[in-house]
């Protein structure tokens, strides 16, 4: 049985396919904190959250300094802490992980803990994470776990101290931007109660389509006239590629070894460099022009006679 690679060549170039990009860039960020009703009865909270967020083999873990904030105010968060992650992801994976909010209301030297819960955290996290049982809420259990244990007052740091808790599961594969809310408190009429809005924000970049080609026989598909027709050279590898488009043919281009769309103002380009003051405009009926045959030349030396008018 013989073997056609030009054959298989055709049929590849015939056959619609869509490339893309494996990845998608997916960043998350903080926006703002609302408070409604604070923790503390005498004053404001000193207000701060820990993040850990992982993909496959990555963890982002993340821990904010306290924002001063009381009843009614908002407060945006800013610096190096807004973003909680940022990384390129599978498009079907997702990112795993949650959010404790906290109330820092014991007085401990923040300036000397802050990076000691971080780095606690982190690793306490980072072993959980990319563990098989890495879940939501295993990540969310180690990171209130780690924050006690660095700030070692287990028994001053009572649960009212800690806010709320939110479990993450974000796909990476979504809307180029969305703002997400996430309410906590604990209502009234309990002696310590409070409410907090807490809004974060996912931003995925997608990647660009690489190749569309719904390429026909007779030429590009009807409504398309932006794509290369890889067949024409395929089938007669004598003859320069040629684009099609609705109205008309541009001929006897140059042969193209890229997949890449044209550029637009070559789109109703309709001649070539050799025979510039040729037109070779054709109407849209005329998708399979390469193909036809080209008209003979005369040659003869006789004169033609003058028409008459």
């Amino acid at each position: 049985m013989r073997f056609d690679l030009r054959a298989l060549l055709v049929a590849l170039a015939l056959a619609p396919t869509t490339v893309w990009a494996e990845d998608i860039s997916v960043r998350i960020e903080l926006v703002e904190i609302w408070c409604d009703n604070t923790e503390d009865v005498l004053g404001g909270d000193e207000f701060f959250v820990t993040s850990a967020l992982k993909n496959e083999g990555l963890v982002k873990t993340t821990v904010t300094k306290p924002i001063d904030i009381n009843d009614g105010e908002t407060k945006l968060f800013m610096g190096d802490q807004v973003i909680i992650f940022d990384a390129k992801v599978a498009k079907q994976s997702s990112i795993v992980g949650g959010i404790v909010a906290f109330d820092e209301d014991f007085g401990m030297d923040w300036k000397k803990k802050h990076k000691e819960i971080a780095k606690n955290v982190d690793d306490s996290v980072s072993g959980i994470a990319t563990s098989v049982g890495g879940s939501a809420g295993n990540i969310v259990a180690a990171i209130s776990k780690s924050v006690y244990t660095v700030v070692n007052l287990l028994a001053q740091m009572d649960e009212d101290d800690k806010l709320g808790e939110l479990e993450l599961n974000i796909p990476a594969d979504g809307p180029a931007e969305e703002i997400l809310e996430w309410t906590f408190e604990k209502p009234a009429p309990k002696f310590s109660n409070w409410k907090y809005k807490l809004k974060y924000k996912v931003i995925r970049n997608k990647p660009q389509q690489l190749r569309t080609s719904s390429t026909t026989a007779l030429g590009p598909a009807s409504g398309d006239s932006s794509r290369y027709e890889i067949h024409d050279w395929l089938t007669g590898f004598g003859r320069a590629m040629t684009f099609g488009s609705q109205r008309g043919c541009v001929r006897n281009k140059p042969l193209f070894t890229s997949n890449k769309r044209l550029p637009r103002d070559l789109k109703d380009q309709t001649t070539s460099p050799t025979s510039a003051k040729k037109s070779t405009s054709l109407d849209s009926s005329c998708l399979s022009c390469h193909r036809a045959t080209k008209p003979k030349r005369s040659f003869s030396s006789q004169p033609q006679a003058p028409s008459s008018s």
